[in-house]
């Protein structure tokens, strides 16, 4: 077998100098990612509230480089006071940073981005109710503290107007929330103008369809996930959402009721189990121009769903975590439109569709293979000549 020697640097001039094979440059983390590793670095498990405008800042400090992320990380968690804040970060981003630590109780603040939920006189959810200029984007956290339909409605949300974005979120390690969770929600109708509705580990069995206004753009599901994916968890009933451009579901078991009367779907974001769904539902998505797929579960499909050959506008396609398909399916050459094909960890996939079928998609100028390891796409090999006509192939 040999032995190998595999040298890092971030100088070009020392790369050069020092090798003898095939040169992989490591792409910057997305801004996503860089996120996720500051707060482990940072926090560890106790995550505070971070607004939309110091996270911008800081993911602009980061660059997409992980040293600078776990750096900053550390400095944040070694910091005893806001003097040390100060001095490692900066006046500017400090100012900032100090000025959300106290913003978590919404008496100190006009325009709260976020408020998590207590049961203590200053953070109970009515204290959204009496503020009458909240606008843009607001965040409600810790939900499982609301304890009625009753005192939800006391946000008053469906009067807020001006508020474009919502998101609701409840803690995923407790205990059983039986139908509180469906009655809170319900509580919490939000105002025909609402664009954006991000919901997160919601655990009832049933979601109520009423809180999907249908001035709504874009929306984010996600159930509640123990461990394991939970089957009672009922998909929501999407009808009527003549304006919905870009969907996110995750963990669950089958697609929203109501799908195929979404006539103006852009980006579509499934998580989950892949077995067992009615795929003939993504028939009408002529509109279609970026789907992603990550699977999860122990059942895992041998062979890409046949409907998708079906989306005729489809511009990006990006498949993750589909462990039991070896090989992609020669119909994906039918998908002319697509421009970029992301193939993330599927780990026994083998082989990509002929040379011939691959050489349709006559616009594609984008491949990204990413921890697929028994996809051999380098240099030379049988399955990079297939895609010899693909402007950028990268390898992970």
């Amino acid at each position: 077998m040999g032995s190998a020697i595999v040298m890092t640097t971030r100088s070009d001039k020392v790369a050069e100098i020092m090798e003898t094979k095939y040169r992989h440059h490591l792409r910057q983390l997305l801004d996503d990612h860089c996120w996720f590793l500051f707060e482990k670095c940072a926090f560890e498990s106790k995550l505070p509230v971070i607004s939309d405008v110091i996270r911008a800042q800081l993911v602009q400090k980061f660059g997409g480089i992980p040293l600078i992320v776990k750096v900053l990380g550390g400095m944040v968690k070694s910091c005893k006071n806001d003097e040390e804040l100060q001095s490692d970060f900066g006046k500017s981003n400090f100012e900032a940073w100090k000025e959300y630590k106290t913003s978590n109780k919404v008496e100190k603040v006009d325009q709260p981005k976020a408020f998590r939920i207590g049961s203590d006189e200053g953070y109970k959810i009515e204290e959204i109710g009496r503020l009458k200029n909240l606008k843009g984007q607001l965040s409600l956290l810790q939900l499982e503290q609301v304890k009625s339909k009753k005192e939800a409605m006391t946000a008053n949300l469906v009067e807020k107007e001006s508020i474009s974005v919502l998101n609701f979120e409840w803690s995923l390690d407790r205990e059983d929330c039986g139908d509180n969770d469906l009655n809170v929600l319900e509580g919490l109708q939000p105002h025909i103008n609402l664009q954006g509705l991000r919901i997160l580990n919601f655990a009832s069995e049933l979601m109520p369809s009423g809180i999907f206004v249908e001035n709504l753009i874009k929306l984010e599901l996600h159930s509640c996930k123990r461990g394991e994916f939970r089957d009672d968890i009922s998909p929501p009933n999407l009808q009527n959402l003549p304006y919905l451009s870009s969907l996110h579901i995750g963990n669950f078991h089958n697609f929203p009721e109501g799908l195929d009367g979404i006539h103006n779907l852009k980006r579509l974001i499934v998580e989950g189990p892949m077995e067992g769904r009615d795929w003939s539902r993504f028939i009408p998505f002529n509109s279609l121009e970026v789907l992603e797929l990550h699977e999860t579960g122990t059942n895992s499909l041998t062979q890409l769903p046949r409907q998708l050959e079906l989306l005729t506008s489809l511009r990006s396609l990006h498949i993750q975590s589909f462990n039991g398909i070896e090989f992609l399916p020669e119909w994906l050459g039918n998908i002319t439109s697509l421009e970029t094909l992301e193939l993330s960890e599927c780990r026994n996939l083998k082989n990509l569709p002929s040379k011939e079928a691959m050489s349709n998609l006559t616009r594609l100028n984008r491949l990204d293979v990413y921890k697929c390891s028994q996809l051999e796409v380098g240099e030379g090999s049988v399955e990079r000549e297939k895609v010899s006509h693909v402007p950028n192939v990268r390898v992970f």
